[in-house]
């Protein structure tokens, strides 16, 4: 009994970390597999490994030299999987190929600490020695044992490097989510590595489950400011942003696609949204670093430029309606940038807005868009 009570009290946050993740992993399977299936598969790992754990006091403490190696080795190779496990979290897009590939490293560990079980190996790696009172079992670690922190670290230098992918999108809160949690594991690696001496500090296990926890907290956070179709900021997020940055805005630059409703009523709501995700997608590519994106409404989309001069606005609508032209969508397209100190955001917004509804009267007076949807609309399937 005393070892489960020491189980309880050593892992209490672990426990009442793992009881949130498994609610929320329940409740969000339906909305989003991958994540609720990343999550059981963490909390699962880290309560297998915590479990390991006292089992290895326990055999220490009983000198079963066989059942100590046995769940060290455990502890080798899950702590690794779990911060691969974590990569998938953060949003990872792998392939069958990529994945296969990205655990390599976990084959490898899995092959050098399996070195504990061969005799003339495990020197170099681990292996457990009778106390000179024979009353426990000592830990001896070898420079191979390692591996399973290298491992850890080259996992965690990968989702460093999504973070600042996720900062260059602006996705700040998602990015600052990934950072954060990284560090806190890479702290726990650290102090596994160069100050658990006698193998009796875990760390990680508990660390992974709390930053798992915390990755979900940012991560629902920045859902709420991110439109779900496009991955665009969302209306919401351009009020906040309007007055964060304030004078620092120098340009505008408004969205409104053309024919959305024809494409709605006639080929579906998949189509129209097909088009939608077409457009922001463009707007992605040709926005420069300095620019904010945003979906403020069903076809509606915003760029608001921060810093940057009126050439930069020009060349970013240029490039829009080159690669637009390339597509079966229609899209008008209105800017205005700050040409004084003292015009305010609301002049700023009317006059790119005038200059946006201006130029979608003349393509509707023109009337091009019933002639050329109808002819395209049996020659592309349908894809408008």
């Amino acid at each position: 009994m005393s070892y489960v009570f020491d189980y309880i009290v050593r892992y209490f946050i672990l426990l009442c970390a793992a009881s949130v993740l498994y609610v929320i992993s329940i409740q969000r399977f339906k909305a989003n597999k991958k994540m609720s299936i990343c999550m059981i598969l963490i909390v699962s790992a880290t309560l297998f490994l915590s479990v390991a754990n006292i089992i290895e006091d326990f055999s220490k403490d009983n000198c079963l030299a066989v059942l100590a190696t046995i769940t060290s080795w455990i502890g080798y190779i899950v702590r690794p999987a779990l911060v691969f496990l974590f990569i998938i979290l953060c949003g990872t897009k792998l392939n069958k190929k990529q994945t296969l590939l990205t655990a390599i490293p976990l084959v490898i560990n899995l092959i050098i600490v399996s070195g504990a079980f061969v005799p003339g190996i495990r020197d170099y790696v681990y292996h457990f020695v009778l106390s000179e009172d024979e009353t426990h079992l000592n830990f001896l670690g070898g420079p191979l044992r390692y591996s399973s922190h290298i491992v850890a670290l080259i996992y965690l230098s990968w989702i460093i490097y999504l973070s600042i992918a996720k900062l260059r999108a602006k996705h700040f809160y998602h990015a600052i989510g990934s950072l954060v949690c990284a560090l806190f594991i890479i702290l726990a690696v650290v102090i596994e590595t160069f100050i658990n001496n006698g193998a009796e500090i875990y760390l990680l296990n508990s660390t992974v489950a709390v930053t798992a926890l915390e990755y979900y907290i940012f991560l629902y956070t920045e859902q709420t400011q991110v439109d779900s179709l496009t991955g665009l900021f969302n209306r919401e997020t351009l009020f906040i942003d309007i007055e964060r940055m304030g004078r620092s805005i120098t340009g505008i630059i408004e969205f409104d696609m053309n024919g959305l409703k024809y494409l709605n009523d006639n080929f579906g709501h998949t189509e129209g949204d097909k088009g939608i995700k077409t457009i922001a997608g463009i707007i992605k590519e040709v926005a420069k670093k300095d620019m904010y994106l945003y979906r403020v409404g069903g076809d509606e989309f915003a760029i608001l430029a921060v810093d940057s001069s009126e050439e930069d606005l020009k060349e970013t609508i240029a490039k829009f309606i080159e690669k637009l032209s390339k597509t079966s969508y229609y899209c008008s397209v209105g800017c205005s940038y700050r040409g004084h100190e003292n015009m305010s955001f609301n002049e700023m917004n009317k006059e790119a807005e005038k200059r946006m509804y201006k130029a979608k009267d003349e393509f509707y007076r023109n009337s091009p868009f019933e002639r050329r949807i109808i002819k395209q609309s049996s020659e592309e399937n349908h894809h408008d």
